[in-house]
């Protein structure tokens, strides 16, 4: 099989390092910050992990907070090679490998798993190679980082398609909050003093509460959703294998925790119902023969204060939302001198509601400004960028819109870095992605870019609207997708209404070159009409929103009205032509989590992981 790059999405995870300097040694690890989640053994569909996603979070960060550079780039090669061994590994070659009924095209378990271990390969190869020559060079701290943060990624993609990481589980309510705070919290107390004996007993109660058996449950009753229905019967202890992947998950991510509660045996205990003979037996094989122990060792954390591992803001738990390990990152990777591909993962913090203009244009419109660039020009880039989007406001009087949206509030240079905040590490890759995060974050807090409407978001459909965007194939249909004509008029007047519309337009051109005539009587109504306002307030909108952006832009009303007219007819038509479509063949992802929710008798993909 051949690695396709493009199979990870640029738009759902992303690793971003940061760094402290130290005079003359190499910087250490600040930050590992994970933003989003990878593709698992169904995709970027939501399901249930069995071991919580926050452990291999956490376990790699313990692994890397503290260390330099080179030193990261060992460990986690250690840790891509303890995964290929992990006990449930011994069954990918069982792993699903034709679709499901009613599927067309769709991506298997073995699929994704093997595109994982590609990936996870590739990166892996680029990081021994570079350490291999650094024993006999000046290290290149620029270079490291960017290799770091691929091979974290890599090994993240291979952690989390392992085939007994995950299932599709309705609904996907993940480990209980007050487990997994009770074992990092613990995990830290551990590096100073040791837990009396209620202490430990509700350790290991919760070190076995982060085991989804909800998930294992739902697996047991259907493995064939996870794997091909000829092989299942190779796995009739699968509890066992579930059980020994869990236990190997908790002693990497939480070695005192483990250690102190001697988890690895008293675990089989806690378990219900108890495991059976052929199960006990299969769990006893998993711990012998060729077991490699997790690298991130007792002695490896020693160094370690639970205030280095837990204080770390990438993996405290969020105020607003709660959740510990979802974090807003971008991540840039480089070919020679310039940017080559942008990750996005997840979002940065903001209220409740939904985007007038659709997040992944936001993103894409960062990736039309940078990629191909010299990282070292990303700040003035964006600094240019502020400046087109307030002088925008400025033309349609909406100057309260974009207050704090000014260049200055960009990220500083390297050297202005280096004088206002010495201990944080300066390379140029983590200014640049620095600079990014602070843009989108202040992007997507403008007013009016997320709006609480209530009601049901468009966003289900973007994805289909950004392929035909970026392959270069567009009509206005795709223009107004990706603009939600609810939030884009909730409670605001005219002048709002343009300056949102003026700005959509504005990121579309930009992040897919303008492969539609944006300014024509076709384009605005395809915008406006949706929004159901009065047709002299459409054009008067229409009108102001081409002044703003084209002021040598001829308008007419009447081909306008003419172009809405024709909007609507075609609208109603394939309005009555959808009640009368009889249901086919899926195509994508959402259809495809739609197939295995309406499969009768089993589990399925939940509406949020």
């Amino acid at each position: 099989m051949v690695y396709e790059r493009d199979c990870f999405s640029d738009q759902s995870f992303a690793i971003q390092i940061t760094l402290t300097s130290r005079d003359g040694r190499p910087s250490v690890i600040r930050q590992v910050v994970i933003g989003g989640r990878p593709a698992g053994p169904f995709g970027l569909a939501p399901k249930s992990h069995l071991s919580p996603w926050l452990s291999f979070c956490d376990g790699l960060r313990a692994d890397l907070v503290g260390q330099t550079l080179q030193d990261g780039l060992h460990r986690v090669l250690d840790l891509c090679e303890w995964a290929e061994y992990l006990p449930s590994q011994r069954l990918a070659d069982a792993l699903r490998s034709v679709p499901l009924r009613k599927v067309k095209d769709a991506r298997t378990p073995a699929w994704w798993h093997a595109q994982a271990a590609l990936h996870a390969g590739a990166v892996t190869v680029a990081a021994r190679e570079y350490l291999n020559k650094a024993d006999s060079e000046e290290p290149e701290e620029e270079l490291e980082q960017a290799l770091l943060q691929n091979l974290v990624a890599g090994y993240l993609h291979l952690r989390n398609t392992v085939p007994l990481s995950a299932f599709p589980v309705i609904p996907a309510a993940g480990p209980p909050t007050s487990a997994a705070s009770l074992v990092r919290t613990a995990e830290g107390l551990l590096a100073d003093r040791l837990l009396q004996s209620n202490e430990r007993r509700e350790l290991l109660k919760s070190l076995c509460g982060l085991l989804d058996l909800k998930a294992l449950a739902a697996m047991g009753a259907k493995p064939e959703v996870l794997f091909d229905l000829e092989l299942t019967s190779r796995i009739p202890e699968l509890r066992a294998f579930v059980l020994a992947d869990h236990i190997r998950t908790m002693e990497q991510a939480y070695p005192r925790a483990t250690d102190a509660t001697d988890f690895r045996r008293s675990a089989v205990d806690l378990l219900t119902p108890p495991l059976n003979r052929d199960e006990d037996h299969a769990l006893s094989e998993c711990f012998s023969g060729t077991v490699k122990e997790p690298p991130n060792s007792l002695e490896r954390v020693q160094a370690y204060s639970g205030e280095t591992l837990h204080t770390d803001d990438s993996s405290s738990e969020d105020e607003e939302t709660g959740d510990v390990y979802e974090r807003f990152a971008v991540q840039f990777e480089v070919d020679g001198d310039s940017i080559d591909r942008i990750y996005i993962g997840s979002r940065p913090a903001a209220p409740a509601g939904r985007h007038a203009t659709a997040w992944v244009v936001l993103c894409d419109h960062l990736r039309a400004l940078l990629v191909g660039k010299n990282p070292a020009a990303v700040p003035a880039l964006l600094d240019t960028a502020r400046t087109t989007i307030t002088t925008l406001a400025g033309r349609l009087n909406q100057q309260g819109v974009v207050a704090g949206f000014a260049p200055s509030s960009t990220s500083p240079s390297p050297d202005q870095m280096e004088e206002d905040t010495p201990e944080e590490g300066t390379t140029v890759l983590a200014v640049a992605q620095r600079a990014a995060v602070d843009y989108l974050t202040a992007l997507n807090s403008l007013d009016g870019s997320i709006v609480d409407t209530g009601g049901t978001s468009p966003a289900a459909i973007e994805p289909k609207h950004r392929a035909t965007l970026l392959s270069g194939e567009a009509a206005p249909t795709q223009l107004a997708g990706m603009l939600d004509p609810r939030a884009l008029a909730w409670k605001v007047g005219r002048g709002r209404i343009a300056f949102r519309i003026a700005l959509h337009l504005h990121l579309m051109n930009t992040a897919y070159r303008a492969v539609i005539p944006l300014l024509s009587p076709e384009c605005f109504a395809a915008l406006l009409v949706p929004v159901e306002i009065r047709a002299d307030m459409q054009v008067a909108i229409a009108q102001d929103v081409i002044h703003a952006l084209d002021p040598q832009q001829a308008f007419s009303p009447d081909a306008y009205a003419q172009a809405a007219d024709r909007y609507s007819h075609d609208k109603a038509v394939q309005a009555k032509a959808k009640t009368k479509a009889k249901p086919g063949m899926v195509d994508d992802e959402a259809d495809y989590r739609a197939s295995l929710e309406s499969d009768d008798g089993g589990s399925s993909y939940s509406s949020s992981s």
